[in-house]
C-alpha cells in the first residue's frame, strides 16, 4: 500500500468510513514506523478533516445527518456553541473524541476556514505521531509483516 496509500486511507476514513482514526493511525505507525506513520497520518488526518469540513459547508445538515448521526452532531452542536474554534483544538488532543465528527459539526457553523484548518492542524499532527509512536511501539514486539497485511485489509474495507 505505502504512505501515499495510506494517506488516502485516511482521507477516505475521514469521510465515509465508521473506522477510528485512532486505528487507523496506530496501524500507520507499525507499518511505516514513527516518523513516516506519524507525518503522513497527520497529513492524511488533516486532508480528511479539510474534506469533512468542506462536505458539511456545502451539504449542510441533512448530508451531515447521514453521514455521522444526531447524536454526534447533537454532541458537536453543544461544543462549538461553547467553545468555538477552541472546541477543535480540544477536540484533537482528547482520545476517542471522532475526529470526523468534530470537522463535520464545525462545517455547520459559522467558523471560519482559516481558523478550523488552524486549530484543526495543531491538534491533529501531535494526535497522530502519538498514535503513530505507539503502533510503532507494538509492531515492535510482533510481526511487521502480519500487521502490514492487516493493516492493507483493514484500510481495503
Amino acid at each position: 500500500m505505502g504512505p501515499l496509500g495510506f494517506f488516502i486511507a485516511l482521507i477516505l476514513q475521514a469521510i465515509l468510513a465508521p473506522i477510528p482514526s485512532e486505528l487507523m493511525l496506530f496501524l500507520g505507525g507499525a507499518a511505516y514506523g514513527p516518523i513516516v506513520g506519524g507525518l503522513v497520518g497527520g497529513a492524511g488526518t488533516a486532508a480528511g478533516s479539510i474534506a469533512s469540513f468542506y462536505i458539511s459547508k456545502r451539504g449542510g445538515r441533512p448530508v451531515v445527518l447521514r453521514l455521522v448521526g444526531e447524536k454526534t452532531i447533537a454532541f458537536a452542536d453543544r461544543w462549538f456553541e461553547r467553545w468555538g474554534a477552541w472546541a477543535v483544538l480540544i477536540g484533537r488532543f482528547i482520545p476517542f473524541i471522532p475526529f470526523d465528527g468534530v470537522s463535520y459539526g464545525a462545517g455547520l457553523t459559522k467558523m471560519r476556514f482559516r481558523d478550523f484548518f488552524i486549530a484543526s492542524t495543531l491538534g491533529g499532527f501531535p494526535r497522530s505521531i502519538f498514535y503513530a509512536y505507539l503502533g510503532y511501539l507494538a509492531s515492535q514486539q510482533i510481526n511487521t509483516g502480519g500487521l502490514e497485511a492487516f493493516f492493507n485489509t483493514v484500510s481495503i474495507i
